[in-house]
Parts: C-alpha cells; sequence; structure tokens
C-alpha cells in the first residue's frame, strides 16, 4: 500500500492508541484492513474470524467465505420469491 486516505490513518492510529491502552496487539495488518473496512464501509472476509475478535468493536462487519456464500443464497431465493 503506497499510501492512506488521512481518515484510514487517523483511525489506524486511533485503534492503536485504544488497543495499546488495554495491552492488545493484533497484527497491524489487521488494524490496517479494519481501518479501510470501516471507512469504506466494507465487510472483511476472512478464513480466521476469530483473529478480528479484538476488532469488531470499531463497527466492521467480519464473515467467512461460508457465511457470505450462505447469505447470498438466501439473499438470491427472497429475491426469486419476491420478483
Amino acid at each position: 500500500i503506497d499510501q492512506f486516505e488521512d481518515k484510514v490513518s487517523e483511525m489506524i492510529a486511533q485503534i492503536q492508541s485504544d488497543l495499546l491502552h488495554y495491552n492488545l496487539t493484533p497484527y497491524f495488518e489487521d488494524i490496517v484492513n479494519v481501518a479501510i473496512a470501516s471507512e469504506k464501509k466494507f465487510i472483511i472476509l476472512t478464513a480466521d474470524p476469530e483473529r478480528y475478535n479484538q476488532l469488531r468493536k470499531y463497527g466492521v462487519s467480519i464473515m467467512t467465505l461460508e457465511q457470505l456464500f450462505e447469505k447470498t443464497k438466501l439473499y438470491a431465493r427472497v429475491r426469486e420469491k419476491t420478483a
């Protein structure tokens, strides 16, 4: 990543500061992912959602690919019934 938007950089700093206050040390790339996902309203897809447990309080949606597939199937079924 070459550069971040100012809002994302600020959020990374805020999250790191908050986590350091509570002696929590997740991977830096997880903090970056959460800051970007929060700012852009993205969903974080991961094979290891537990890795993000310390970071869920920052308002991001985290799910596995299996959960995404199930939600997509459900959405498609609902759309078929209402079409």
